[in-house]
């Protein structure tokens, strides 16, 4: 994780059977990234999307291998409100011990405790005239392909990534 000096790092995404195309590119363009900047990068598979996946796959991984993490990116926010729990249960301090990022900026993570540094999805007017474009073409004409599009999002950085 680049953006706050990580060494050590893992992805926390759901099996892959419940990954959808989007979340698979969150995924890869992750681990791409960590490949090109030399960053370890382990990735642990939760069993759904929502609080209690995060918190059991992080716990998991806690109680197994010990802390050899120094960041970890959560492909939801929800899983990172379930992770925030599972480091809590064991003493861990954010961002002293492991930075986190999550994805989305749901408002709650801005009342995290510190607060959760996230990539924000926030879509332009532009994305979105495309992405309408794309459906309308879909569905009125017969021998379009589909065709895909990465949008980068912005990073907010909170004090989930404030290593002191």
């Amino acid at each position: 994780m680049d953006c706050c000096g990580c060494s050590q790092v893992s992805v926390v995404a759901p099996i892959s059977d419940l990954l959808t195309q989007s979340t698979k590119g969150r995924v890869e363009g992750f681990i791409d990234r960590c490949q090109q900047d030399q960053v370890s990068c382990h990735l642990m598979e939760a069993q759904g999307l929502n609080e209690s996946a995060g918190c059991e796959a992080l716990g998991q991984y806690l109680d197994s291998h010990g802390n050899r993490l120094d960041g970890i990116y959560f492909v939801s926010d929800l899983l990172a409100v379930g992770g925030y729990h599972a480091m809590a249960q064991r003493k861990l301090v954010i961002p002293d011990d492991i930075a986190v990022v999550g994805i989305g900026d749901i408002s709650i993570g801005r009342f995290m405790n510190p607060p959760l540094t996230v990539f924000n999805e926030n879509y332009s007017d532009k994305q979105d005239a495309y992405v309408s474009k794309m459906l309308l073409e879909r569905l009125f004409k017969k021998d379009v392909s589909l065709s895909s599009r990465v949008f980068h999002p912005s990073i907010v950085r909170r004090g989930s990534t404030a290593k002191k």
